[in-house]
């Protein structure tokens, strides 16, 4: 059985139509990469807390509407992606994985975003692109190891001056907002940073 590959680091499950993982694979504990991602799950059992060397966990394009809070134990992860699935929030014990650099929230159904964003202190990635964002709290532009943000294709009225202390920003992408003016802030970011803010999109706003 998949149990008895004890010293297996990667396992790629993607695109089996799995709707229930077998209880085996949270005793593989020396797992470090373990992509599920284009299946049919639904639900994540609280043992995947046991998978503590995991670096990389990949469970996009699923059907998860919520996850355990045991995913807080994970605490080696450094790339984390759960786009495309039927998340309305994120369980608080997911911004005790400090050492996050990748975070993919996309496509989801997520409304708040938690000020505990600013424990995720490496974040060098962050995408929450096409979720149902109204705002945003100050903690985000905290992250100033941001690398690459994707705020496109929620509800946002305005981004504040706060941007301004993103200064290793290379990829923002604010289209299909609802903004109507951009900061001043994003030009003074683009002459401080011209080294590395390189793409900017704006596309679809209503802006004046």
């Amino acid at each position: 059985t998949i149990a008895n590959l004890t010293h297996l680091t990667t396992l790629s499950l993607f695109d089996n139509q799995l709707t229930e993982l077998p209880p085996e694979l949270w005793q593989m504990i020396t797992l470090e990469d373990l992509a599920l991602r284009t299946n049919h799950l639904t639900h994540l059992p609280d043992a995947i807390g046991q998978l503590i060397h995991l670096r990389s966990l990949n469970l996009s394009s699923n059907r998860l509407s919520e996850l355990p809070a045991t995913i807080g134990s994970l605490t080696a992860l450094t790339e984390l992606r759960l786009n495309d699935n039927l998340l309305t929030n994120l369980p608080p014990e997911l911004f005790q994985l400090t050492h996050l650099e990748w975070l993919d929230v996309s496509d989801n159904q997520l409304n708040t975003l938690s000020p505990d964003i600013a424990n995720l202190t490496h974040l060098k990635v962050f995408y929450i692109r096409h979720n149902q964002l109204t705002d945003l709290p100050p903690e985000l532009w905290q992250l100033n190891t941001l690398e690459a943000l994707s705020l496109a294709e929620n509800q946002l009225t305005t981004i504040p001056p706060d941007i301004a202390n993103l200064t290793n920003l290379c990829q923002l992408n604010l289209s299909q907002n609802q903004l109507t003016e951009l900061p001043a802030e994003l030009e003074e970011l683009e002459q401080l940073n011209r080294d590395n803010l390189c793409r900017l999109n704006v596309d679809e706003n209503p802006l004046e």
